[in-house]
């Protein structure tokens, strides 16, 4: 029997370190739409928001794509990712808080063609 959407995010929420990113945004000095910091309850309920949007997306009845697609919904230092399974119910989520990160990308077909 598949988890219950609220039973996955309930556990991330339950082992999440939100103190960890308080602390964090402390030390950088990092706050929301210049309203200070975050408490650690506003922090748990802007994760909360976020991870069930990305579960919305990816479980919505016309998403179409892959299931081994991830879905994002993100901000605030925040990203929060849902999978679906492939007959659309939730497979895994998950809630990262990013300090930090960079990309590069192999464009070399591109350029060639």
């Amino acid at each position: 029997m598949a988890r219950k959407s609220y039973d996955m995010v309930n556990e991330v929420l339950a082992h999440f370190d939100f103190e960890r990113v308080r602390e964090t945004m402390g030390a950088l000095n990092w706050t929301w739409a210049g309203a200070g910091i975050p408490t650690r309850r506003d922090l748990k309920e802007e994760a909360e928001h976020l991870m069930y949007s990305a579960i919305e997306q990816a479980t919505a009845p016309g998403n179409l794509e892959h299931h081994d697609i991830g879905w994002i919904s993100a901000t605030g230092g925040f990203k929060a990712m849902a999978w679906k399974n492939e007959d659309g119910t939730l497979a895994r989520v998950q809630l990262e808080f990013i300090v930090t990160e960079w990309d590069a990308e192999d464009d070399s077909e591109e350029a060639e063609s």
